[in-house]
């Protein structure tokens, strides 16, 4: 009973939708080309480094959101995107991870892994978020088995990105 009322509010203030836009965030979407990439966030993001495969870009002026990594496939399109709340910003709001009543929680306390899955045209998708029932620390959404969990962690570890 009481995780059940952690999820209902942590719907409630994340502000999860239906799957609508739901294999984008901050205008990037999956399949997305590399050139497309710079030109969306090129607008409203400063480059900050690329590693391997995957660009983190800083935000100049979202009062919410620090930055979003985004990671690209061998042939330049993006196979996944994750983005950082500011620590003193307002909860994001992440549409990927759906109904509410389709996500999985797993952890602890203060530091929770919602999870949701999906088809769509044939495809599986994954959204994940981290972080607490009253606030979300990062979004993430992927195709399934792009492996993203590890790389998230290792790129904030090298880059002293925040969770």
């Amino acid at each position: 009973m009481q995780l059940s009322a952690a999820i209902l509010t942590m719907g409630m203030l994340a502000g999860i939708q239906g799957d609508r836009d739901a294999t984008q965030l901050q205008g990037i979407r999956l399949e997305m080309t590399k050139d497309q990439v710079h030109k969306v966030l090129g607008q409203v993001a400063d480059y900050k480094l690329q590693d391997e495969n995957q660009e983190v870009w800083v935000f100049r002026s979202d009062p919410n959101i620090r930055s979003i990594i985004v990671g690209f496939a061998p042939d330049n399109r993006v196979r996944y995107i994750t983005e950082i709340a500011k620590p003193d910003g307002r909860p994001l709001s992440c549409r990927p991870l759906g109904n509410i009543k389709n996500v999985q929680v797993a952890g602890t306390a203060g530091n929770y892994v919602f999870t949701h899955s999906w088809k769509e045209h044939h495809e599986e998708f994954v959204a994940t978020a981290r972080g607490t029932t009253k606030r979300l620390a990062s979004c993430s959404v992927k195709k399934a088995g792009a492996g993203i969990e590890n790389e998230e962690e290792e790129e904030r570890q090298r880059h002293g990105v925040a969770k």
